[in-house]
C-alpha cells in the first residue's frame, strides 16, 4: 500500500503515540512537525535515525509516497478532518486482515449460549495469577461450566483490564493471552492505541511456541488495527457489532493502552462528565459484545496518581494523607458482574507484582485498599503473586507473596524454556583517584551506573557484544544517543544496539569509535567518565569519552576492565 499524502498534516510527532527514545531522535534530527518529513524518503529517515527499518506505521504515515511491507499489512491513516469516522474502522480492519485458511479458523459461534458446551479460558506461565483470575465466580455452578478445575486463567465472556505505571509489564502480560488463545486455533483482534503492540512483537511472541514457517504461522489468527485517536476508538466501537457478525471466529479482543486516547493533548481535551460518558458507551458495547458475540476482551491501561484520605475517600494536595495508583479509565468502565481489574507494579528488586483489585466478587473497585478476600469454599485465596516477564513476552519465573505482605527481599524465581544463565566475567572499574569499583544496573532508569561496592553478577563479552543475565532477562551494554560529541551516556538495553566492543579476559574494555573525518582511520577510545550530581548524591553516571568537554557533574575518568569472576 502507498501513502500518497501524511494523514496527520500539521501535527507535533510528539502527538502521534510514538516511543519516547524516537520522538527524541526526531528532534535532534529537527523533525518536530510533520510538515517537516516533506521530500524525506523512509529509508533517508531511517537512516538519519540510525534505526534500521523499525520505523512506526502511524511515522511511516506522514512520509510523501512511501510503500511499507512486512509481515503485516498496514493500514493507511486518513486525514481526520476529511474521512467519515464511520469509514475509519472498515479502512483500517479491511486492509490489516489478510485472508487465509488459518485465519478464519475456530467454530462458527453465534451466540454466547454455544460457548457453554466447549469451556474455555485464556491464562498465562504464572500458575498463580491463573489462580487468582479463576476464582471470584459470582455463581459457584458456573466456575464448573466454564472453567473446570483442571483448567485456570481468564474465564471466556470476561472482560479483564491490566493497569499499571510504565515498564510494569501490561503489554507482556496481554501478549500471553494472545499466545494462549493462538494455541487453541482462536482468531484475536488487537485494536493498538500507542504502537504497543507492533507485529513484530506479536510474531515474536507467537514465534515462541511454534517452528511453523511464515504460512502457518500462528500470527496468521491475529488481526491488527491502529486506534491513535479519540476519533479512532469512537468508530471502532460504533461499527464493532457489525465487523463481529462477519467475523464469527474472533473470540478475543485485546485493546492495547486503551487510556492513551484519552489523554488530553494541544488540540482538546475531554471534561470529566465527557470521559464519563464515552467510557459508559465503550462499556456498554464490550458488554454486549461480550454476552451476544461470545468474545473475551482484555484492555491495558496507564496508571494516574491518586490523593486519598485515612479513609480511602478521594482528596487533594491539602486534605490528602497518601498518594496511590490508580486506573487512568478510572470505574466507569468497570462492570460489576464481567469485570476483573488486574494492578501490576514493580518492586526496587525488579520483581513484577499482579494484585487483583476488582473482580465479581467484590463488586466496586478500590484502589486505595486491595484487602484480602476468601474463596467460597473457606481457603485463603492470595490477591497478590510476583511473576517475571521476558524481554519479548512471557513470565519466566514466578513466586508467590501471601496477601497484604511485603514483597520478599530476596524471591526466588524460576526461569523456564529460554532462561537459562551465561557463565561469563564480570566488568570491573579500575578507577583514577577514586573508590568507585563496579558496574551495575539502575533498575529505574535502566542507566549503567558505579557503586563503591561493585556488582556481583555474571557478564560475557562475544562478538563485540557485552551483555549479563538479570532477572532472566538478556540485557546489553549499549552507547546511548546523545548530541554531545565529547561525551556519549552508557546504558542497558535489551537490543543489541552497540557491536563494536573490544575486550578480552585480563584486559581493559574498548570500543571502536567511527570515523571523526573522511579519509581518517576509525580509532579505540577506553576512556570513560563516572559522574555524579554536583551535591555528591544520586548514583554514578557512566559515559564514553570521545571529547574534551565534560558534562555539567563531577566526573572522574576511568577505565573499565574484563576480569574473572568474583566470589
Amino acid at each position: 500500500m502507498e501513502f500518497t499524502q501524511s494523514g496527520f498534516p500539521g501535527r507535533l510527532l510528539s502527538t502521534l503515540g510514538l516511543p519516547p527514545v524516537l520522538v527524541a531522535k526526531l528532534k535532534h534530527a529537527g523533525y518536530e512537525n510533520t510538515s517537516d518529513l516533506a521530500g524525506t524518503s523512509q529509508a533517508e529517515l531511517e537512516k538519519e535515525l540510525g534505526v534500521g527499518q523499525t520505523l512506526p506505521v502511524t511515522l511511516i504515515a506522514c512520509l510523501p509516497g512511501q510503500t511499507h511491507s512486512g509481515g503485516f499489512a498496514v493500514p493507511q491513516e486518513p486525514a481526520l478532518k476529511s474521512v467519515p469516522a464511520s469509514q475509519i474502522l472498515s479502512q483500517s480492519l479491511a486492509s490489516s486482515h489478510r485472508p487465509s485458511n488459518s485465519t478464519l479458523a475456530g467454530p462458527d459461534l453465534t451466540s454466547a449460549s454455544a460457548l457453554l458446551a466447549k469451556p474455555r479460558t485464556y491464562s498465562t506461565p504464572c500458575l498463580k495469577l491463573n489462580s487468582m483470575l479463576s476464582s471470584g465466580t459470582p455463581i459457584p455452578k458456573l466456575r464448573t461450566t466454564l472453567t473446570p478445575p483442571s483448567e485456570t486463567g481468564l474465564r471466556s465472556l470476561y472482560i479483564l483490564e491490566i493497569c499499571g505505571p510504565p515498564g510494569s509489564g501490561k503489554a507482556c502480560l496481554a501478549l500471553e493471552f494472545i499466545r494462549s488463545a493462538a494455541k487453541h486455533q482462536e482468531t484475536v483482534l488487537v485494536a493498538d492505541c500507542q504502537s504497543a503492540m507492533t507485529p513484530g512483537r506479536i510474531h515474536d511472541a507467537l514465534s515462541m511456541d511454534s517452528d511453523l514457517d511464515d504460512e502457518n504461522h500462528p500470527s496468521k489468527l491475529v488481526l491488527r488495527t491502529r486506534l491513535p485517536t479519540l476519533t479512532h476508538l469512537i468508530a471502532f466501537i460504533r461499527t464493532l457489532p457489525k465487523y463481529l457478525e462477519e467475523k464469527k471466529a474472533i473470540q478475543l479482543i485485546v485493546f492495547s493502552s486503551l487510556s492513551f486516547v484519552f489523554q488530553p493533548t494541544e488540540y482538546f481535551a475531554l471534561s470529566s462528565s465527557e470521559k464519563t460518558r464515552i467510557l459508559g458507551t465503550i462499556k456498554q458495547a464490550l458488554t454486549k459484545a461480550c454476552l451476544e458475540n461470545g468474545v473475551t476482551i482484555v484492555i491495558t491501561s496507564q496508571t494516574a496518581t491518586k490523593l486519598v484520605k485515612p479513609d480511602g475517600s478521594v482528596a487533594n494536595f491539602e486534605t490528602g494523607s497518601k498518594a496511590i495508583l490508580a486506573s487512568q479509565l478510572g470505574n466507569a468502565l468497570f462492570t460489576a458482574s464481567r469485570s476483573y481489574r488486574l494492578m501490576l507494579s514493580r518492586d526496587m528488586l525488579g520483581v513484577r507484582h499482579a494484585q487483583l483489585i476488582a473482580s465479581p466478587n467484590m463488586p466496586s473497585p478500590n484502589d486505595s485498599k486491595p484487602a484480602s478476600r476468601t474463596s467460597t469454599g473457606g481457603d485463603a485465596d492470595t490477591t497478590r503473586v510476583a511473576f517475571m516477564i521476558d524481554a519479548v513476552a512471557a513470565p519466566l519465573g514466578l513466586s508467590a507473596t501471601p496477601s497484604g505482605a511485603a514483597p520478599q527481599s530476596s524471591p526466588t524465581f524460576i526461569c523456564l524454556k529460554k532462561a537459562r544463565a551465561v557463565a561469563g566475567a564480570f566488568i570491573v572499574a579500575a578507577t583514577n583517584g577514586t573508590v568507585v569499583s563496579g558496574l551495575q544496573v539502575n533498575d529505574d532508569s535502566n542507566t549503567a551506573t558505579l557503586s563503591k561496592e561493585g556488582y556481583n553478577g555474571a557478564w560475557t563479552f562475544n562478538g563485540g557484544v557485552v551483555g549479563a543475565w538479570d532477572y532472566c532477562t538478556y540485557r546489553y551494554l549499549t552507547v546511548d544517543f546523545s548530541g554531545h560529541l565529547s561525551y556519549k551516556p552508557i546504558t542497558w538495553s535489551f537490543s543489541k544496539k552497540t557491536t563494536s566492543w573490544i575486550a578480552s579476559y585480563g584486559s581493559q574494555l574498548k570500543i571502536r569509535l567511527p570515523k571523526a573525518a573522511e579519509g581518517s582511520t576509525p580509532r579505540v577510545s577506553s576512556l570513560f567518565l563516572a559522574c555524579k550530581q554536583p551535591n555528591g548524591k544520586g548514583p554514578w553516571l557512566l559515559f564514553l569519552q570521545t571529547g574534551t568537554d565534560l558534562p555539567l557533574l563531577v566526573c572522574a575518568q576511568t577505565t573499565l576492565w574484563i576480569t574473572a569472576p568474583h566470589s
